[in-house]
């Protein structure tokens, strides 16, 4: 029987920003500790008493990005930055911190998609392989 869970995280989506250095010491800290709390709350409050998924899994993300006041036709697809690839980091890092995944390693599958809408928002679903 596979496994399957949805999330829908409400706000636009928040790609991984690179590790920011401070001048007066040099020491290194997560300038998105608050996005990352506040995805995680949302994340928590649907997965309440949900054992994490710890086999191989498929990861089908869609982020619903708000659309510009101006943009070209692309068929509704988001081809402006955010890049996918670092929303996606941020998403998977949410998601074992919040002990959704066992480690984000368990990810075999993984289907990504931006696209614009009026509601931005991010949709998962996570499938056991």
């Amino acid at each position: 029987m596979m496994r399957t869970k949805t999330f829908i995280i409400t706000g636009q989506p928040v790609p991984l920003a690179r590790a920011r250095c401070s001048r007066w010491r040099g020491v290194v800290y997560d300038s998105q500790k608050q996005n990352k709390l506040v995805i995680g709350l949302q994340l928590m409050e649907q997965a309440a008493n949900m054992e994490p998924f710890t086999k191989a899994t498929e990861l089908d993300i869609t982020f619903f990005m708000k659309p510009p006041q101006k943009r070209k036709e692309n068929g509704g697809w988001c081809v402006t930055r955010p890049d996918c690839s670092n929303l996606l980091k941020m998403y998977e890092d949410v998601l074992q911190d919040c002990r959704v995944l066992q480690d984000d390693a368990i990810i075999a599958k993984i289907i990504a998609r931006k696209i614009y809408d009026t509601k931005p928002r991010t949709v998962i679903v996570l499938t056991e392989l």
